[in-house]
């Protein structure tokens, strides 16, 4: 933490923790059945002036019926008023009455020595503008007893957690609007690892690519079963490359092949990113799992074809080309170097151009256009240069224009 990070309580100075006290002893105890605060139990004064003193929100509530003294963290975390009788000197109940039913709870237990502690606790506060507001709340009550023992009533501190919450809740928002078009798709499917226990969870896509059970996935599995599903051709490879990603603390990105229980064979793309906590260290991986199983046999499928097109070409003793509709070449079987005695990778869109003989150029241009224009086959003889300088030899040259839908 950096020191603009920080933030330094500077706490009340005895003075001020003598006027508070005095403001509080000005209440009218005997309104709700307890002594002057002056004749209180020490513990129970003692608990009162940790209170004050204290940064955090801290509810104290005496007696039985839970009568309220707040520290001024806890009545600006409830935006209660600054007047002492608005909000102290009260039962617990009578102040928050729409949760009666746990103040109940908290000082039941108190009463029996027991400690209360709730998480992610929704309460409605008084707002500032006078309106009700809905915040989440992590509460902790102790009970706070006598040196023999007997209940004098219960401590609470408070922790407000509605950011927390509200970003929990943008998120799950935000995941429910994501997760019915990532079902559909069938493709694309996300995890998370928890670094320190080596345990990830996954949706149904990620299980199924993996060959894994989707309610395994769903609670959590070790992550060696993941690595276990990839091809063992694949796994060394992409195992060295994931511990890499965390050690460095960088994304991570892969492409291999998983095998799933039924042996199929599935190619995927794998991405994820480090989530690091304050200490500098990734607790978790966040990542996605693409299925280009498609994709991979499409590309495998135009390679091969590509393959057979050249292994055909290149046994021929003709000259074989193709170029776009602009007549900008894309392919010279080899016979074409070996006839212009120009290198595959010095050649250029003008090349051929410059190479026909030049009272026959207009010709193969016109015949070029016609065959565009109309889709027939083009079929010309005309002289092109051969490598022997100044020699220009006659080529019969014909080509098919292969027209889209």
């Amino acid at each position: 933490m950096t020191e603009l990070e920080r933030e330094e309580f500077i706490g009340p100075t005895a003075d001020q923790v003598e006027c508070w006290l005095h403001a509080q002893s000005e209440l009218d105890w005997a309104r709700v059945g307890l002594a002057p605060l002056c004749d209180w139990d020490p513990a129970l004064l003692a608990v009162l002036r940790m209170s004050v003193c204290a940064p955090n929100p801290m509810l104290l509530l005496v007696g039985r019926e839970g009568i309220v003294i707040a520290n001024d963290a806890a009545r600006q975390l409830f935006a209660i008023k600054a007047a002492a009788g608005s909000f102290n000197g009260r039962p617990v109940a009578e102040v928050l009455p729409d949760y009666a039913p746990l103040w109940k709870l908290i000082l039941a237990r108190a009463q029996l020595g027991e400690t209360t502690a709730l998480r992610d606790e929704p309460i409605r506060t008084p707002a500032p503008d006078g309106e009700e507001q809905l915040k989440w709340f992590h509460l902790d009550f102790m009970p706070v007893l006598d040196s023999a023992n007997g209940f004098l009533g219960a401590l609470g501190m408070v922790c407000d957690v509605t950011d927390h919450i509200q970003r929990i809740h943008d998120l799950s928002d935000s995941e429910e609007r994501l997760r019915p078009a990532l079902d559909g798709s069938g493709m694309v499917g996300v995890w998370t690892l928890d670094v320190a226990s080596g345990l990830s969870t996954a949706d149904v896509n990620v299980a199924r690519a993996y060959g894994l059970s989707e309610e395994d996935c769903k609670n959590g599995i070790d992550d060696s079963l993941f690595f276990d599903a990839i091809h063992p051709d694949d796994r060394e490879r992409v195992q060295a490359a994931f511990e890499h990603a965390i050690v460095t603390r960088s994304s991570y990105k892969n492409k291999y092949r998983v095998v799933g229980r039924d042996g199929q064979m599935r190619w995927v793309i794998t991405s994820a990113k480090p989530s690091i906590d304050g200490y500098g260290d990734v607790t978790r991986m966040l990542g996605v799992v693409i299925d280009v199983t498609n994709q991979m046999e499409t590309v495998s499928a135009l390679a091969e074809s590509r393959f057979r097109f050249q292994t055909l070409t290149e046994a021929l003793p003709q000259i074989v080309w193709s170029c776009a509709a602009d007549g900008a070449h894309d392919y010279f079987s080899k016979r074409w170097s070996e006839f212009t005695g120009i290198a595959p990778e010095n050649i250029v869109e003008e090349t051929w151009k410059e190479l026909v003989f030049p009272d026959h150029w207009p010709t193969v241009s016109d015949v070029w256009d016609a065959a565009l224009r109309s889709g027939e086959p083009y079929d010309i003889d005309y002289r092109f240069r051969h490598h022997s300088e100044a020699e220009y030899r006659w080529l019969r040259v014909m080509a098919l224009p292969i027209r889209d839908r």
